[in-house]
């Protein structure tokens, strides 16, 4: 399967999912399973649900991450389902990022699985379906960041936008993204007020506002944007910890 086939919304939201939890990295690798559960929208309709875990990749050492992301999402049309998918992801991040990565997914009956590695100046990735094996491999170079850190990139009121070349896992591809801080906002999660930056991201296909939690973890709270499947969003479903 080519990447053009894959369902890109699916993907992507998968995307902006796992990379709430990268900001642990650096600052405080959690010594016990952490786990966020967000809800999925396609065009104002909710269609599934994304749980994403964070722990320690070594207990012994806390010097990397895994986060692991499982996401069920289901489109219907007059009570017939005209999309489904059911995927488990798992990657792993140190201080140089994304060291790791691996998919399972089966998409409207079909199953392929993905394999990403970082290393000897290389991240090369591997699309496993059932025609075959194709690979990819790109410079560590020739990019910045890879999507799943994008939404962990910290941006305050003084910055000025930054640019990216990030290496997209959805699309196989190098692409230029711009990140601009907008405002601070408080947001009401359940009983608790959650201060916020906003952050608008383009490039490519995509454009995007994210409301990222000003806390130390800088976890995604929300995010309204739409690509060329249409619009998309993803919200922060589970309750709000004090003192995250």
């Amino acid at each position: 399967m080519h990447p053009d086939q894959i369902s890109r919304t699916p993907n992507r939201v998968r995307t902006v999912v796992l990379a709430s939890l990268v900001c642990v990295i650096g600052s405080l690798v959690p010594a016990e399973a952490e786990e966020l559960v967000y809800e999925i929208f396609s065009n104002g309709e909710s269609i599934g649900t994304s749980t994403i875990t964070a722990k320690a990749a070594n207990q012994a050492t806390r010097e990397a991450v895994q986060v692991t992301a499982t996401t069920t999402l289901r489109k219907k049309a007059f009570f017939v389902t005209t999309y489904s998918l059911d995927s488990k992801e798992w990657s792993v991040f140190d201080d140089a990022g994304l060291q790791s990565y691996r998919s399972r997914t089966r998409e409207n009956g079909h199953d392929f699985e993905m394999i990403a590695v970082r290393a000897g100046g290389f991240a090369t990735v591997e699309l496993s379906t059932r025609t075959g094996v194709e690979v990819w491999r790109f410079g560590v170079d020739d990019f910045d960041l890879t999507s799943v850190e994008e939404s962990g990139v910290r941006l305050d009121r003084m910055d000025v936008p930054k640019i990216f070349r990030v290496l997209d896992l959805d699309r196989l591809e190098i692409v230029t993204r711009t990140l601009v801080w907008v405002r601070n906002e408080t947001l009401l999660i359940g009983d608790e007020a959650v201060g916020c930056r906003v952050i608008d991201a383009s490039g490519g296909p995509s454009r995007s506002r994210r409301w990222v939690a000003e806390d130390g973890d800088a976890t995604l709270i929300q995010e309204f944007g739409s690509d060329e499947i249409g619009p998309f969003s993803v919200v922060l479903k589970s309750p709000w910890e004090t003192g995250r």
